[in-house]
């Protein structure tokens, strides 16, 4: 029995995967990484600690393939974070299809957005690289239009938080029906 499931989006370094490791626990969800689920099926599909992706079609593929195996069985909610937008092998800018979307028959998105510099430090340390400033900022912007546009075309509700609010998203997540009932505070 499949859970009810939220595609949690922003570009690397927002702080999705750090932010919903911990609501995961507190809220009782299951949440896994859009990288980790495509590994799952084919483990040469993601290059370490690379933010080009070379075939984005097969990726998502992989992506709804290994969602749908992994959430067969879920008897609880979960969070996929991951993109809205890929960086193509020409080094562009690439919104995922929404195909990819409406293939995981999502109840809600979550947009995670955070200040360019704060961004571009993380990924600095985490990765021992990272774009510029005005590069961040606007691959943000399509990230977030992007997540726009995914709503707006599925009817999928969105809660854009720049920076990540717990709180608020948890409010957003009873009012889906995501939570079976009012949680533990996100912060304990």
């Amino acid at each position: 029995m499949m859970g009810l499931s939220i595609f949690c989006g922003g570009v690397h370094g927002a702080g999705k995967s750090s932010l919903f490791s911990k609501l995961s626990q507190s809220l009782d969800l299951h949440h896994w990484t859009a990288s980790g689920l495509i590994k799952s099926l084919r483990a040469d599909a993601i290059q370490y600690n690379s933010k080009i992706v070379l075939n984005i079609n097969d990726n998502q593929n992989l992506l709804v393939a290994a969602f749908h195996k992994a959430a067969a069985d879920a008897e609880k909610a979960i969070v996929i974070d991951g993109h809205f937008t890929l960086i193509n092998s020409l080094g562009q800018v690439e919104s995922v299809p929404v195909k990819t979307f409406e293939l995981m028959t999502l109840s809600g998105i979550v947009f995670v957005g955070n200040d360019a510099e704060i961004i571009r430090t993380r990924l600095a340390t985490r990765d021992g690289n990272a774009l510029n400033k005005g590069e961040i900022e606007d691959h943000q912007n399509q990230e977030l239009d992007a997540a726009r546009t995914i709503s707006r075309t599925l009817n999928i509700p969105i809660f854009e938080s720049c920076p990540a609010d717990p709180e608020k998203i948890t409010k957003f997540l009873l009012a889906l029906g995501i939570l079976k009932s009012n949680p533990k505070a996100a912060n304990e």
